[in-house]
This record gives C-alpha cells, sequence and structure tokens, in this order.
C-alpha cells in the first residue's frame, strides 16, 4: 500500500508539469522543435496501448532490476500514459485565458517565464488541481495491480510471462515496439496538430524597421522597451486586485515598496480610482477596468503608450467619457500615443495627428483637420468620414484650386494633395469631386443653387440627413435639426442646394 500511495504520488507532479509545459509551450511559444513537441503531445492520445506495454513487459520482467529500477519505469510509464491528462487539464485552462493577459505581462516589462509564473500559473491551479487528483487516482489503481503481479507472493505469474516472450527474445521484441512507436508518432504528427492560439510578441516585424528616439528597436523584447499598452479587453489579472493590477509593472522592475505604495496611489487618485483599489476586476464596470489598464501603463511614466481599440467594448455614452479622459491624461503626463482604432470619430476626436494606412502604405499623414476637410486621395477621402462623390469637368487649373463645371455651373475645388502643382490637370478632363454633406444647404425657394428632388428625410437627433437626387446622382446632406424649424421639407419636394466654393476637392479619376 505504501509503495503504491508513493508511487502514484511521485508520478502525479510529474505528469501536472510535463502537461502544464508542454500546452503552455505549444499554445503560447514559438520555438525552433514546436512540431515536435506537438507530435509528442498527441502521441498518448495514439498509441497508448502500445506505450504502457512495453512498461509493463519491463516491469513483469523483474529479474534483470532491482525494485528500484522497477519502481522508476512503472513510474515512467504512467506519467507517459497521463500526461494526455495534464496536458488536456492545462490545454482547456490556456483555451479560457487571454493570451492578452500573459502579454500585457511582459508589455510592462516581465519575460515569458515570470508572466506565467505570476500570471498564468495562478490562474491554471484549478485546472491542474483537477487533472492531477484524477491522474493520481489512474496511477494508483494500475501501480498497484502491476505490484501485485510482480510480488514474490504471485511470482509464478511473472514467470508465465517470462515463459511466453522468452521465445520472442524480449529485447529485440521491446527495440521493435519502441521502433513502431516512433514510426506512428510521426505518421500521426503529419496529419494531427494540437490547436491553440500562437500569438506573437508586440510589434513583431515582417518587414522595415521601427525606431525610437533614433534607436532602432527591432530586436529589443517587447518587455524591454518600456512601452507599456493598453489592450481592446484591457487584459486585466482576474486574481489581482486594482492596487495589485497596477502595481505590477513597478514589481517587475523591482522598485521599493514604499516607493510603490506612494505611486500608484497617485495615480489611482489621477484616475479616479482611489476607492476601488482593494476591488477585483470583476467587480468593475467597463469604464473603471478600462481607466485600471490606462493606469497601469501610466504609472510606468513611459514616453510612448500603445492604445490597441481601447473603447471598442463600451457602450456610445461611455465610449464619448473615456476618449476625453484618455485625451486628459495624454495631455497631463504629455506622452506620445499610438493610437490605433477603425473608429473615425474616436480617431478625429483624440488625435494631434491622424495616419491613414491601406495595405501597409502611408496614404497621408496630417492633422485631423486636414485629414477630413483635404483628404490626399479618393481613398482617404471615402475612408475618412461619409461623403458625396460626382463627376465634373476641368475648366481651368491653377496653383491649388481647379475651376470645373458641374451640372453648368462653375465652381473653383481645391486640390487633392496629390494635384497640387499647378498643370496637374487638363482642360476637359473629367474629375471627382469629394463633397462633405455637411458643408452643403438645401433652400425651398430657389437661388443659385442646384435644383434637386428630396427622396429621404432622415431624423437623427441633433442632426437630419437629407437624399437628394442631382439628375441622376444622389447626394446626401447632413444639416442641423435646428436650422430646419420652419422649413417644411417633404419627401419628393423640389429644393435647392447651394455649394460653398473651396469647400471640396477635386482629384484625379484614374485615383479610383
Amino acid at each position: 500500500m505504501m509503495r503504491t500511495l508513493f508511487l502514484a504520488a511521485l508520478a502525479t507532479p510529474i505528469t501536472a508539469l510535463l502537461g502544464m509545459i508542454i500546452a503552455a509551450l505549444v499554445m503560447r511559444r514559438k520555438f525552433f522543435g514546436q512540431r515536435i513537441m506537438e507530435i509528442v503531445s498527441i502521441l498518448s492520445y495514439a498509441i497508448p496501448g502500445t506505450a504502457v506495454g512495453i512498461g509493463y513487459i519491463l516491469a513483469f520482467n523483474a529479474a534483470p532490476f532491482r525494485w528500484s529500477g522497477t519502481a522508476f519505469i512503472l513510474v515512467m510509464c504512467y506519467v507517459f500514459r497521463n500526461i494526455p491528462i495534464g496536458v488536456e487539464s492545462a490545454t482547456a485552462a490556456l483555451r479560457q485565458i487571454s493570451s492578452d493577459i500573459e502579454e500585457a505581462s511582459m508589455n510592462l516589462g516581465a519575460g515569458f517565464g515570470r508572466s506565467f509564473r505570476r500570471i498564468t500559473l495562478p490562474l491554471l491551479r484549478p485546472s491542474l488541481f483537477a487533472g492531477a487528483s484524477y491522474s493520481f487516482i489512474r496511477s494508483m489503481t494500475a501501480i498497484s495491480a502491476i505490484i501485485f503481479l510482480v510480488s514474490a507472493r504471485w511470482n509464478h505469474i511473472t514467470v508465465l510471462i517470462l515463459a511466453q516472450t522468452e521465445i520472442l527474445r524480449l529485447g529485440v521484441a521491446s527495440a521493435l515496439s519502441t521502433m513502431l512507436i516512433l514510426v506512428i508518432m510521426l505518421f500521426v504528427g503529419l496529419i494531427t496538430r494540437v490547436t491553440g492560439l500562437r500569438k506573437g510578441a508586440i510589434f513583431n516585424t515582417d518587414s522595415g524597421n521601427i525606431y525610437v528616439n533614433g534607436k532602432k528597436i527591432n530586436d529589443v523584447p517587447a518587455f524591454r522597451r518600456n512601452m507599456p499598452m493598453v489592450f481592446q479587453n484591457y487584459a486585466l489579472f482576474p486574481h489581482l486586485n486594482v492596487f495589485e493590477n497596477i502595481a505590477y509593472g513597478l514589481r517587475v522592475r523591482k522598485v521599493g515598496r514604499s516607493h510603490i505604495q506612494k505611486k500608484v496611489k497617485e495615480i489611482c487618485r489621477v484616475v479616479r480610482l482611489q476607492h476601488m483599489d482593494q476591488r477585483y476586476p470583476g467587480e468593475l464596470s467597463g469604464g473603471q477596468q478600462q481607466r485600471v489598464a490606462l493606469a497601469r501603463a501610466l504609472v510606468l511614466e513611459p514616453e510612448i503608450m500603445l492604445f490597441d481599440e481601447p473603447l471598442s467594448n463600451l457602450d456610445a455614452k461611455m465610449r464619448v467619457q473615456t476618449r476625453a479622459e484618455i485625451k486628459r491624461l495624454q495631455k497631463l503626463f504629455g506622452i506620445t500615443v499610438l493610437y490605433v482604432t477603425h473608429d473615425q470619430e474616436e480617431a478625429l476626436s483624440v488625435s494631434d495627428q491622424v495616419i491613414v494606412m491601406n495595405q501597409g502604405k502611408v496614404l497621408q499623414a496630417a492633422k485631423p483637420q486636414e485629414v477630413y476637410n483635404a483628404p490626399a486621395d479618393l481613398f482617404v477621402a471615402d475612408f475618412i468620414g461619409q461623403t458625396n462623390f460626382i463627376t465634373a469637368q476641368v475648366l481651368e487649373d491653377m496653383q491649388d484650386t481647379v475651376i470645373v463645371l458641374l451640372e453648368g455651373q462653375k465652381m473653383q475645388a481645391r486640390k487633392g494633395k496629390k494635384q497640387k502643382p499647378k498643370g496637374s490637370f487638363k482642360k476637359g478632363e473629367k474629375v471627382i469631386l469629394n463633397i462633405r454633406p455637411e458643408v452643403m444647404h438645401l433652400y425651398l425657394e430657389e437661388n443659385k443653387g442646384f435644383k434637386a428632388e428630396l427622396k429621404k428625410i432622415d431624423f437623427l437627433g441633433p442632426f437630419t440627413e437629407y437624399t437628394i437626387a442631382l439628375d441622376s446622382t444622389e447626394l446626401t446632406v447632413i444639416q442641423s435639426s435646428g436650422e430646419q424649424e420652419g422649413f417644411d421639407m417633404r419627401e419628393g419636394a423640389i429644393v435647392f442646394v447651394h455649394i460653398p466654393a473651396k469647400r471640396f476637392t477635386a482629384h484625379k479619376e484614374e485615383e479610383t
């Protein structure tokens, strides 16, 4: 009984440890030999009987081995057999733990090993304990049976088994069994893979270089760059309270305890979390979690901060409030912020400079007002905000503007950035005008504007959106709802639209 308990207790932690290591390496890391690790991790699923059979044969063959040797074989046999339990329990738990949490830890200055030990392992403990318990029961059952078989009292069973195996030459049979395992292992590995999220380190470059203050940082690990990131899902550590979440990066840097207390309390006051430092992330609202993520990055006093769509999980009202908070903190700390977002209103609101990219190429980098009002090309015009495109004919090309003929009327348009030099447009050439909906004005009485038919009216609260038909072209006009009070605008009515000069841009047709 004591031997059974001892061997089962010895096999269980080894199984859990190996299973956790295999699962973590396969799911979370990219390294040389990962493919082999994947193959090994599925081996026990494919041929457990063959593998354990070798252990049985060697365990029964008691003559060449001392008890310690037989015990070692038994332990290794059941470690190998139960590794799938350890791998499966660790893999299931890792799938529930966002890899962003580990990346957030590394982004705050911890390496992979420290991040796994401090963040991932505490979250894995319940699953590992459950897997270890099941593995222990399996090991006890099987090891006790084998000890019973090879004990002196039942030695005649061993003799009987040896008599059957001597004819087959046990050494050769074991060697052939091992070869079979390797062949099947390689074959199964070609058609089966262990699934899991493999997320690269932050800002690994496919090509090009990254420079900060003139220093190339391509080869600097993310955890050594001091460029903390605010993740889309915040990536807060669920087992740590607000104080410990914020203090994590400081502890990694081995900052003194008193200094940590001072800095965390100060940053909690700045982000208005001073009375919530003992709460856990699950007890906070989305906006409060966002502020914890901000504080965790700001407390490190970085020169550059990264934001990955930080407001996408918030409702509309909270987005507006948090957007203003981010801008306030950026101004307060004087930090350069690289803010990635698909929300155009958000981008224009928080930025000092907007960079519009398409397929990895920068199309325009300018102040938000310039990007919106004077887009570099048709892609930027279409991508940023709502707009109208209408075809016109060039009458005269000037330095920064161009005179066009639109529906029989002369109009003066700004040039797109790519057509700034004089002579970029030719007389008679067809151009595409980019006209923002809010620059146009609708009137019921006839004036110098264009005659159009009102097709649709959409009331949006502070704004009203009108769809008009200018000959065969439909345009969208947006006006303040207050401006239209007293005007009887009805669908199907004839209206007149006025387009102010130089409030729209002209682009070459080939830009499309």
